[in-house]
């Protein structure tokens, strides 16, 4: 007797699934928002896959007259351990001027994870580990790119 399971999570705040075939859809910067409350709240996403349909930008959420961006994820806590996929698509307005270790649009990433075709654009100050797309990875980074300035105080 074979058994087929199929899981769904209709608590999802993103359309899809999260699979390859039907990987998150990220549309806003409340999305990304939404995907660090996760990851900060335990939620590593492991296996699973996130896809950015459209452009972003954060200004929004951050800037030099506004807050910092918070990085999705931490070093000594939850990170992504799933796939991110930009698209071809550009994340605009990142701003951070900290002093802490660890910064970028994610602080960290776990090795199983990827992140590829994303561009960013914006200005990344920290103390140590300092990075345009992620303070600290020892995951996949393929086909990203980083234009702005990043200033590692270390």
């Amino acid at each position: 007797v074979v058994y087929e399971i199929t899981v769904t999570d209709d608590s999802s705040p993103w359309a899809g699934s999260g699979t390859e075939a039907d990987p998150w859809r990220i549309t806003s910067a409340a999305d990304l928002v939404t995907l660090r409350e996760q990851i900060d709240a335990g939620n590593s996403y492991w296996g699973a896959y996130f896809l950015m349909e459209n452009d972003i930008s954060l200004e929004e959420y951050c800037g030099q007259d506004k807050n910092n961006w918070q990085p999705i994820g931490n070093y000594d806590g939850t990170r992504l351990n799933g796939t991110f996929d930009g698209g071809g698509h550009k994340i605009t307005g990142l701003y951070i001027d900290s002093n802490a270790n660890y910064q970028g649009l994610f602080a960290s990433t776990w090795s199983e994870s990827t992140i590829k075709n994303l561009t960013v654009e914006g200005f990344v100050k920290g103390a140590d580990s300092v990075g345009g797309i992620t303070g600290h990875s020892a995951s996949v980074i393929d086909n990203c790119c980083f234009r702005g300035m990043t200033i590692s105080r270390a």
